[in-house]
């Protein structure tokens, strides 16, 4: 296999815009269809300590999100994201941390695909299935060596117009270890004219004040895991960078106008840990940080 590149990446938009197009007709025999979105994101995270031996580490990701509607109707509905990502790794001192290793990568390219089916068959009520197909590799790593196959299942129950609630699991599966099963739950609630609470994907909540005019308030919660596979030629060959975090922000979103929306925000990523593994999932080190600041800026298109 070929190493990641976004020129892959680039052929693969290509193939997905071609599925669009075609969607796009399926719906405008029933009705019309919901935007194209394309959800632009810079994530900055701090310099933060790796145990106590003078090892730093931080990152920076560059993603963006197409969303498009491919087929439906009032009973049923389906999508797909298609994720392009990029990170930029910062090391200070890695062999302090895990002696005579370099540090094991400067950046990682992921590509994900993620249909989602809603199906509405009995009133009020959603089920939702959603399929995940992901490759997240280092400089150099291979693809076959680096994708994952992810899913999840949720029911959600309108209770009104201005609430829905629901449940959902999520099973990811991970490099050489055990998947990893998460329940979520489904919040849709508009609790006043300024106030609002959305967590439907079981990795971000978002409480929202709306101020007058174009602006609002938010704080958000996300879950992060990522698996890393690093290049075969690195100072770890083929190993494992597996991170975790819960990030906590505090933002302001402005509606630029009906298609565009912007958002600033800055927080910390909490309980944060980084481990390093060898290719068969064998722990060379880990350590959890303390929560070193974040900021993010985030521009969101319709169509």
């Amino acid at each position: 296999m070929r190493d990641v590149s976004w020129r892959r990446i680039g052929r693969t938009l290509l193939r997905v815009g071609a599925i669009v197009v075609g969607g796009s007709r399926l719906w405008a025999e029933n009705e019309a269809a919901p935007d194209f979105e394309v959800d632009a994101q810079n994530r900055f995270i701090a310099d933060t300590h790796l145990a106590s031996h003078g090892t730093e580490i931080s990152q920076d990701l560059t993603s963006v999100d197409f969303s498009a509607p491919l087929a439906g109707s009032a009973a049923y509905g389906l999508g797909i994201d298609l994720i392009a990502e990029r990170f930029a790794f910062g090391f200070r001192n890695f062999n302090r941390f895990l002696p005579g290793r370099a540090a094991p990568l400067s950046g990682a390219t992921g590509l994900t695909a993620q249909p989602t089916v809603e199906l509405t068959t009995v009133r009020d009520w959603a089920f939702i299935a959603s399929g995940q197909v992901e490759t997240l590799g280092a400089n150099g790593a291979h693809l076959d060596d680096s994708a994952l196959v992810s899913g999840s299942l949720a029911v959600a129950f309108s209770h009104s117009k201005t609430l829905k609630i629901g449940l959902g699991v999520e099973v990811d599966q991970r490099l050489s270890a055990s998947p990893l099963i998460l329940p979520f739950p489904i919040i849709d609630w508009k609790i006043s004219d300024r106030w609002s609470v959305l967590s439907d994907d079981g990795q971000t909540g978002r409480l929202v004040y709306h101020l007058r005019g174009p602006f609002s308030l938010f704080a958000a919660l996300e879950f992060d895991s990522r698996d890393v596979r690093l290049s075969r030629s690195s100072s770890l060959p083929s190993g494992i960078m597996r991170y975790e975090a819960l990030p906590v922000s505090l933002g302001m979103q402005w509606k630029v106008n009906p298609s565009c929306t912007a958002a600033i925000a800055a927080g910390r990523a909490f309980a944060q840990q980084y481990r390093f593994e060898d290719r068969q999932g064998g722990l060379l080190r880990a350590s959890d940080t303390r929560g070193p600041p974040l900021g993010s800026l985030e521009l969101d298109f319709h169509f």
